[in-house]
């Protein structure tokens, strides 16, 4: 989870000091819709089920891949070249 953008916030105020608007960066501004996009999908599927991580692994063969993998020297990338030519 990334933490909350850094907001460097510049207020509009009226003749009496109070604040009316705000001005962010476009940066700032994209970060923060971002964020209240991807809490909407999370508010959205608050409700789905829920899938163990192992279970969706098993489910589409991945588990046994990377341990298979996890199985299989390692070669250098000048190794796979000549075994290209």
């Amino acid at each position: 989870m990334r933490s909350a953008p850094k907001l460097n916030p510049e207020y509009v105020i009226d003749v009496n000091g109070a604040k009316k608007a705000v001005i962010l960066s476009i940066e700032e501004y994209e970060e923060l819709i971002e964020d209240l996009r991807d809490l909407a999908v999370i508010a959205e599927r608050r409700e789905e089920p829920v899938i163990p991580h192992a279970d969706v692994m098993e489910d589409i063969g991945l588990a046994q891949a990377i341990q298979e993998g996890r199985n299989t020297a390692v070669v250098g990338k000048d190794a796979v070249l000549k075994a290209l030519e």
